[in-house]
């Protein structure tokens, strides 16, 4: 275990810090999600979700988990890029935790997964 006065405990602590970003970022950055969703752009679209749901925006987090989700990724009709159940809980989780009825929604469809 590492000590507060240790030189990893630092490393340690960052690693969890939450992302602080403006609101209107967030915002910004979960349009671009969108915009990259619609041209067929997921990987793109998981990084850019990434940073607003590390940022503790619940809707961010659920179309991240999306990007993961087998059944939201055939309705969107991507081809080539694999599906991730459990990646697609954590976001969902995360999402939940933050107060989403959305991704508690997803997470029961998940369920049976």
């Amino acid at each position: 275990m590492v000590q507060p006065g240790e030189p990893g405990a630092q490393v340690q602590a960052a690693s969890k810090a939450t992302r602080v970003l403006d609101p209107e970022e967030i915002k910004l950055l979960v349009k671009q999600g969108e915009q990259f969703i619609s041209v067929g752009d997921v990987v793109t679209a998981r990084f850019v979700f990434q940073r607003a749901a590390e940022a503790g925006d619940a809707g961010a987090a659920v179309a991240l988990g999306g990007t993961y989700d087998p059944i939201v990724l055939a309705k969107l009709g991507v081809v080539g890029l694999g599906a991730d159940v459990e990646r697609a809980r954590t976001w969902y989780q995360k999402a939940e935790s933050l107060g989403s009825a959305e991704a508690t929604r997803r997470l029961a469809i998940l369920a049976n997964r």
